[in-house]
């Protein structure tokens, strides 16, 4: 499964440098759900690419996955770097995520299932 992961964010990177941000973006929202955050190496330089290019929903799903692996695997050393992709999410704008889930109904569930995170939550001033 991990390999169909990679093929996803090599497609997606392919058609950035082939100038196909709408395609690129359609293929990280479409499978939002299969994108695997513990690749951080491959995943941020390509949210950054994404967001600098007007793509809001790819860098939105990009910046998501990265901060939900951070979360559920409680990964406490890293919590400086979700509270930065929370930021980043923020910075993006909530408005027009369909269909994405919108931000503040994402926002939402981080609290219910991640609340007692309080570590992470101090970070991003939300104790």
């Amino acid at each position: 499964m991990r390999w169909v992961r990679f093929r996803r964010k090599s497609t997606a990177r392919l058609l950035i440098e082939l100038l196909r941000k709408t395609d690129a973006e359609a293929v990280l929202v479409d499978k939002a759900a299969a994108i695997d955050g513990a690749d951080y190496v491959a995943l941020r330089p390509l949210a950054t690419a994404l967001a600098e290019q007007g793509s809001r929903k790819g860098a939105t799903a990009i910046y998501r996955a990265l901060l939900l692996n951070i979360l559920e695997r409680a990964n406490a050393r890293a919590y400086g770097h979700a509270a930065r992709y929370l930021q980043s999410l923020e910075l993006l704008g909530s408005e027009d995520l369909a269909p994405l889930q919108p931000h503040g109904n994402f926002v939402a569930h981080l609290r219910s299932k991640h609340g007692r995170k309080t570590a992470f939550w101090s970070l991003v001033g939300g104790a």
